[in-house]
């Protein structure tokens, strides 16, 4: 069954990449209104500009070329996971006898049936991209034509001046965005909105064709139906049955036919159908079950509702804030000052109303559907810190913080505790003669790191170094740390061939902490060279930052490394404590 928590991480880098897309094509059309020689808005301009629409066109077809191969890598890997992930059988094992599983996880998920569906799937869901970007192209062009219109007849009337036309028109644009998809009841879809939701649906999809091959596999016609609260309930647009998810989930069905006690899996729940069961926007799942299963109590109506209608006003607020980020793009191409001010502004004022929302319903902030400011970043005393343009251009191109990742850069990463520097020997690091983190932000190597997670371990050890953790536990950490490499050098042979897997070698923090643990006689891709772990406590100080890093990147099979140690895993409790304590 699909963990929605992880399919939420893996489908951020697609949707980012229409979101880049989109942002791309209305940047295009904002920097082609803002160039002209001769005279703004005349009749002569508007020609002009009608017949750059070909080199509109052309320029953004090329856009489109480049985004599809970067679209085409995110699906297959989203699908893949999946399909992978859906395909487990272990939870069947509790009531089977291994016999009776006719095939084990690798043997099923690598059976010819089920590398048809997923192969089917992901060439269904490529073509479903494709048709969106076209559709993007086509929406792009339709706006750059009505903006030209628009502005040509409002200053040709004396309405307005042609900055102003042109102002109120870009305007528009940023705050709509280009149509990706459009409903039955005539409401538009965005083109982040259209992908999230269409590959959200291919993957549930992809899920139940694999279930339902799962339950012939297995000999039942018995499936069961998951739940969850903020269910669909009926509203004014319901047309059918099955679209009032509320009504079935949480119930098993018959694959074939019906009886008293089980309604048919088909008719009731409308699978295969675009508002059914693992249609548009469902997020229910099911699996094959046998008589005699046990299965949660039904939710309660009452509080589906609550949790709906809350969810609903979520992703209300999620629109808005995409909808505030194009408009301050545009206004930076525009020179606007005034409008951005105003717009950094409602930004604010829109986070503290959203976080109070968020508080008082006890929700969660979902930043796979919104977009972080990477230019300024907001910390504790209500200023803001300016970044330089190269940096920002850098964390462009960087993956989205997570949670505690945002939070401990917020709390910290400001005037105090920056330092900006020339020096050409490193990118980042913590200077204790500073108490500073110094960042050259024209390092040639810094495009190359994990901004955030280097961010954080260089915070941590600022924090170490102004609490003196390391340094009043100095001994007591040494000696858990051999105690550590004790154990880990009885079983060097083991320990060298994990770190032998791409995953685990090319994990910087487990590689450096396991390195700063054995004094580099295991490691991965990272570590420091032996001249560096001679330098007083840097052994310790490195081990804590790489276990903080691990606690916040919060990976399970990382943490499951660090627990096959025993003193190491009493030693990452340890650290934790001071964490959770100190930062």
């Amino acid at each position: 069954m699909i963990d929605d928590g992880k399919l939420e991480k893996l489908i951020k880098p697609l949707v980012k990449v229409y979101e880049d897309l989109e942002l791309e094509l209305i940047k295009d059309i904002a920097m082609r209104l803002n160039t002209y020689t001769g005279i703004e808005g005349s009749l002569k301009w508007y020609l002009d500009k009608l017949q750059e629409i070909g080199g509109f066109t052309k320029d953004n077809l090329a856009l489109l070329a480049e985004y599809s191969g970067k679209s085409q890598y995110e699906v297959k890997r989203i699908l893949k996971y999946a399909g992978y992930d859906v395909a487990k059988l272990d939870k069947y094992k509790p009531y089977i006898d291994d016999e009776q599983l006719k095939n084990n996880l690798s043997s099923f998920y690598e059976s010819e049936a089920v590398q048809n569906i997923l192969d089917n799937s992901i060439r269904e869901a490529n073509s479903m991209m494709d048709i969106i970007q076209t559709k993007a192209l086509e929406s792009a062009k339709e706006s750059y034509m009505n903006i030209l219109t628009d502005a040509y007849i409002k200053t040709s009337s004396g309405v307005y001046s042609y900055d102003q036309a042109i102002k109120i028109a870009l305007k528009n644009l940023a705050k709509e965005g280009f149509t990706g998809a459009t409903y039955r009841n005539g409401k538009k879809l965005s083109l982040e909105s259209t992908v999230r939701r269409d590959i959200l649906t291919k993957s549930h999809q992809l899920a139940g064709d694999i279930e339902l091959q799962k339950a012939k596999e297995l000999g039942t016609n018995l499936v069961y139906v998951t739940q969850h609260l903020g269910a669909r309930i009926r509203t004014k647009y319901t047309k059918e049955d099955y679209e009032v998810h509320f009504d079935w989930q949480g119930k098993v069905y018959m694959l074939e036919g019906s009886n008293d006690k089980y309604d048919n899996f088909y008719e009731k729940t409308g699978y295969g159908k675009l508002l059914g069961l693992c249609g548009v926007n469902c997020r229910h799942h099911f699996f094959a079950t046998f008589e005699g299963w046990k299965h949660p109590a039904l939710l309660d109506a009452e509080k589906n509702e609550e949790e709906y209608l809350k969810q609903q006003k979520q992703r209300a607020y999620e629109r808005e804030y995409r909808s505030l980020r194009y408009q301050k793009e545009v206004a930076n191409i525009l020179g606007d000052k005034d409008e951005l001010r105003k717009l950094n502004a409602r930004t604010r004022a829109f986070n503290e109303g959203y976080n109070q929302f968020l508080q008082e319903n006890n929700l969660q902030r979902n930043y796979s559907r919104e977009y972080i400011e990477k230019d300024l970043i907001k910390i504790d005393n209500s200023t803001d810190l300016k970044l330089p343009k190269n940096l920002i251009e850098v964390l462009e191109k960087q993956r989205e913080p997570n949670e505690l990742e945002e939070k401990i850069i917020g709390k910290y990463l400001n005037k105090e505790n920056l330092k900006l520097t020339n020096n050409k020997e490193d990118a980042m690091y913590y200077s204790r003669k500073y108490d500073k983190i110094v960042v050259n932000p024209n390092h040639p190597d810094l495009e190359y790191y994990d901004i955030y997670k280097s961010l954080t371990h260089e915070i941590t050890h600022m924090i170490d170094n102004r609490t003196g953790f390391v340094r009043d536990n100095k001994d007591i950490l040494l000696q858990y740390m051999d105690n550590s490499n004790k154990y880990i050098a009885r079983n060097d042979e083991f320990y060298k061939k994990l770190f032998e897997s791409d995953i685990v070698r090319n994990n910087m923090d487990i590689s450096d902490l396991f390195a700063s643990i054995t004094n580099n006689r295991v490691h991965g891709r990272y570590y420091h060279d032996n001249k560096y772990w001679k330098n007083g406590t840097s052994r310790q100080s490195e081990m804590v930052a790489d276990m903080i890093n691990i606690y916040i990147e919060n990976n399970e099979d990382t943490i499951k490394i660090i627990k096959s140690v025993p003193s190491l895993d009493k030693l990452y409790g340890k650290v934790v404590d001071w964490y959770e304590k100190n930062l």
